[in-house]
Parts: structure tokens; sequence; C-alpha cells
């Protein structure tokens, strides 16, 4: 070989070592080596969350870490279901990097990965952040979360963003169903007693304070009567079941801070096997504009005294219970479905066996 073209060859080498090494050099940012499966948040002590905030651009959720567990604060302070809470945090440990890359305006844009608060740019564009802090303040997780990643395989992920950071990540965990709206992160079952710890339900007028009916049995198991005992025709059991089962569970669909007593319609005191008492005063249907008609309700619980006889004392865990609901009693009204309403019934004719009524 001549030496000429030898001379050619090895000049050629140098030059493509060279840009090996300049397209391959270790902190270059246009191509990085991606840490496949490694943790985003490796170091997130779930212990340290004292708060969390949900922004979007069509609402904001906040919640705060209390005695009591957690709150929405956007619902003074009212119990945030917290299996939900519980899903978010830990999905948000566990997200690994499936890969990442650098972030510019377009791309950003391209994905939703512009934070809520942006101004001036369409909502389509913007993504759901998620903050978690300390009780400082102190950010924990400061995260934009935007578009899912769409692919023929169905291997999915979803695209995230550190607010202050510069690197786009596509995360092995997707966050569908985030929500910003406080009503949603309640925890909406307010009761859940067991119906044969039920003994005793009497309706009320609450205008007249007068008692409609009482459905009454003398230990759990048995059938309830029904007194007084209609002058003519038969007690419906299937009816009588529904009122009976009204708290199994009692659901809600928001809240509201109790100013003032409601003026309730018609009142209902269930008193169970341990001596508690629930009384539910329900009031006027509430004009929503829609089908989904909502009635205000108030709830108070209380021990009833004891007699010779009587049902024994509630156990020390019943105690506690009812001091906490009292609490939680004390401060709302609760905004609860018709349908959940339908169960209260008050008329006591609607007890009867319609083929029985004369």
């Amino acid at each position: 070989m001549k030496l000429k073209t030898l001379g050619v060859m090895a000049t050629a080498v140098v030059v493509l070592a060279g840009l090996a090494f300049v397209i391959f050099r270790p902190g270059d940012r246009s191509v990085r080596e991606t840490p496949m499966g490694q943790r985003l948040f490796e170091d997130l002590m779930v212990g340290d969350i004292a708060r969390i905030r949900i922004t979007g651009h069509d609402g904001r959720v906040a919640f705060r870490n209390t005695e009591d567990g957690w709150v929405v604060v956007n619902r003074n302070g009212f119990p945030a279901e917290f299996s939900r809470i519980a899903e978010l945090v830990k999905k948000v440990q566990d997200l690994k990097i499936g890969r990442s890359f650098q972030a510019s305006k377009e791309i950003q844009t391209r994905l939703a990965l512009l934070i809520p608060e942006t101004s001036d740019v369409p909502s389509t564009q913007k993504g759901t952040r998620v903050r978690f802090e300390t009780e400082q303040g102190t950010a924990l997780v400061d995260l934009v979360v935007g578009t899912a990643r769409q692919s023929d395989s169905g291997s999915g992920g979803q695209y995230v963003m550190p607010a202050d950071g510069a690197t786009i990540y596509l995360v092995d965990k997707t966050f569908k169903f985030l929500q910003t709206t406080p009503v949603e992160w309640l925890n909406r079952e307010l009761l859940n007693i067991e119906t044969d710890q039920v003994l005793r339900v009497e309706c009320f007028s609450n205008a007249s304070g007068k008692s409609l009916y009482t459905l009454i049995r003398s230990a759990p198991g048995m059938d309830f009567e029904l007194k007084p005992v209609p002058a003519s025709g038969a007690v419906a059991p299937a009816e009588l079941k529904r009122v009976a089962e009204a708290l199994t569970p009692l659901r809600i669909e928001d809240v509201q801070a109790k100013e003032k007593p409601i003026s309730g319609r018609h009142r209902f005191e269930y008193t169970l096997s341990d001596r508690r008492r629930y009384t539910v005063t329900i009031g006027n249907k509430e004009d929503v504009g829609d089908e989904n008609a909502l009635y205000p309700v108030q709830v108070g619980v209380d021990v009833i005294e004891g007699e010779n006889g009587s049902p024994e004392e509630p156990p020390p865990e019943s105690a506690t219970q009812v001091e906490r609901q009292r609490r939680l009693f004390e401060k709302w009204i609760f905004l609860v479905s018709e349908w959940e309403i339908d169960n209260f019934i008050s008329d006591p004719l609607k007890l009867i066996s319609p083929d029985e009524k004369g």
C-alpha cells in the first residue's frame, strides 16, 4: 500500500475518533444516557409529606395532614378520602423513568407540559401541577403532568416534567384520573352503620315535633314492628328495611360550612344496640338547576342514658368514634343526593303494602 494512502486513512481514523468523542462525551446535553428504570424521586419519604397541592387549568385542590388524618383545605378541612391520597403518593413515589430528553417550549406545548399558571396560552397546552410539601412549605415534589404517551403497542406511560427543571421524562405510570376539584377528593361515606345494630328508628315532623311513626325491635336479627300499628292493612317489610338501612351507608355529594342549623322537614333518630343514637335532619330540596337534586342534611350523635336491662355500655372504640364524629357533625351541613334521601320514608302510609291499603 502506498505511503500516501496510509496517511489519508490514518487522518480519517483520527477525525472519526474525534467526532465520536464530541458526540458521546459525558455531560453533553443533546444526547444523554437515559437512566432507564431509575425512580424519579428516589429520596422521597412519605412521612415528610405534610401538604399536597394539585393545580390544573380548570381548578385546584389542597390537602393537609392533621392529627385526624388528611383533610381537604378547600372544604374547610373536611376529611379527604384517604385511599385516593395514598394512591397518589405511592404512584409518585414509585415513578420509574423510561426515557428522558431536553425540554423546549415547542415540546412542552405539544405534550401539555406548560405549568397551569401560565397565562395567554390555550388550556390544552397546560399540564396538571402536583406539589408535595413539608410542614414548612419546602417542596419535596413539584411536578407537571402532561399528556399520556400514545403508542400502538399499548405500552402507555405519561410525560412529566419538574416545574423548575429543563428535562422531560416518560414515566411508567399514568395519572388518568387526577382530579383538580375539591369535591372529588372528599370522603363521601359519612356513615356506615350495620343494620343489625339498629334497634329503633323514629321519624318526626320537624315543624311540629310530632312523632310520625316508630320502627322497633327487641334484639338484633329480629323483624321490626311498626308503631302505631296500622288501623288496616299489613306492613311492607321491604319498605321497613329501606328505612332501617338508610345509614348503610349514607354517602354525601358535597359539604357546606354550618353557619346555623337547617330548618328541616323531617328528623330521623336511629338508636343502636350500644346506645349510640344518630339524628338525621333533612332540609328542603335545593334548586341546583339540573336533574341531580341535592338535600341539605344535618347529622348529630349522642349516647342515650342507660336503664336496668338496657343495652350494654358503648365499647371504648365506639366512645372514641362518637367524639370524633361529634366534632365532624358540628362543623358541616351535608349535601345528599335525592336517591339517598328516598330511603328516609316520612309518610307512614308508604310503609303499608299497596294492595292492603284501605
